[in-house]
């Protein structure tokens, strides 16, 4: 998603919204005063926070998915396992990735270590390996 005012880019991690102007949004990333409160500055994921999923169409969420590298990755492993219709999106997590090289029949992709809930932006996600993913994202 898009700030509507400096047009930067904002990410969901948990229910905190990460953007980069004075949009009373962007005040979560550099800090500041929102409706009157005193918001400490959280920082934007870093790369290895960010990776990519291949969501299937109808599946509800929270789900369990692979997270990849990049989306030319998920496309990859998409193509090669049938699942067409299927849509990569990106997803932030809470941590970096332990990223690998895949290890089963398809070979040449990078993903995370372990499969990693998936939760839409803002949810609150429970302990343990979880993402949510990015709004506004096609």
């Amino acid at each position: 998603m898009n700030c509507p005012k400096c047009r930067s880019p904002h990410f969901y991690v948990g229910v905190i919204t990460l953007g980069d102007c004075g949009n009373p949004a962007c005040e979560y990333f550099r800090g500041g005063t929102v409706n009157g409160a005193r918001v400490e500055a959280h920082s934007q994921p870093a790369a290895d926070q960010r990776g990519w999923v291949v969501l299937r169409q109808g599946r509800d969420l929270p789900c369990e998915e692979y997270v990849f590298a990049t989306r030319a990755d998920a496309e990859r492993w998409r193509d090669l396992n049938g699942l067409l219709d299927a849509k990569p999106r990106p997803v932030t997590g809470a941590e970096p990735f332990q990223w690998t090289p895949s290890r089963g029949t398809v070979r040449g992709i990078i993903l995370a270590d372990r499969l990693f809930s998936v939760f839409p932006p803002g949810y609150p996600a429970p302990e343990g390996p979880a993402v949510h993913l990015v709004d506004g994202e096609p």
